[in-house]
């Protein structure tokens, strides 16, 4: 068996319920250009590839980089290794249509730094995934992580961003900012909110999407909901 973390089951199962949510929110996203950041081992680079798009990934530890490339050779000259709290962070890459950010902001120690540097390379979408806090109450909580392991922190510290936190964000960088009425379904992502479920209080995710341009989709809400449905 793998000793990757990104291979354990838990993780498998999030990346297929992240998936299968993303397809659901009929977003067309056939033949963009996609900046793909904290992309780990490339494990949810294939859904982009299905759709004919160029794809660029990211990863702060040159170990994932090189595991990405050694599992998925024909993606070699489009991974590399980027600091998402550098300094240069991704300033030399060109404008993207898309940039997808999955499983990573709650990984940063300055989420509104790594916003900010991620919407300088959008001309279209964010799409974003990330672990909240299960209170809406305006803060982003930082909390400490280990450097040792390979999904974790570069720097020993992430944070926990209310969800309220993230749209304010958002606003700021984009004119158009949406979560989605509906979760993954997997229990780590709450349909109810506050969240009151002991088990899964410190590990509670929502998606966001952000837009240049104005989307229309039943999935998407420009408020924030107490309750949110759950794909099948």
């Amino acid at each position: 068996m793998s000793s990757w973390k990104f291979d354990t089951p838990n993780a498998q199962a999030i990346n297929k319920a992240r998936l299968d949510h993303l397809v659901s929110l009929g977003l067309h996203l056939q033949g963009k250009t996609v900046l793909e950041v904290g992309s780990g081992i490339g494990l949810l680079t294939s859904l982009f590839e299905s759709l004919g798009c160029y794809v660029i990934s990211t990863d702060g530890r040159e170990s994932n980089v090189a595991e990405n490339l050694s599992r998925h050779p024909w993606r070699e000259g489009r991974v590399f290794v980027v600091d998402l709290e550098g300094e240069c962070g991704h300033g030399p890459f060109p404008i993207f249509d898309v940039v997808f950010c999955y499983g990573t902001l709650y990984h940063t120690c300055y989420p509104s730094h790594v916003l900010e540097s991620l919407a300088r390379v959008c001309s279209g979408m964010l799409l974003l995934e990330s672990r909240v806090w299960p209170v809406d109450d305006r803060m982003r909580h930082i909390r400490t992580e280990t450097t040792a392991a390979e999904d974790q922190s570069l720097r020993g510290y992430g944070c926990q961003p209310a969800r309220d936190w993230v749209m304010t964000e958002l606003q700021k960088l984009f004119a158009y900012s949406y979560v989605t009425t509906t979760q993954p379904n997997h229990p780590e992502f709450p349909v109810t909110w506050p969240v009151e479920d002991s088990r899964h209080k410190l590990r509670s995710r929502s998606v966001f999407v952000a837009s240049r341009d104005p989307l229309t989709s039943e999935y998407l809400s420009t408020s924030l909901l107490d309750q949110q449905g759950r794909i099948a």
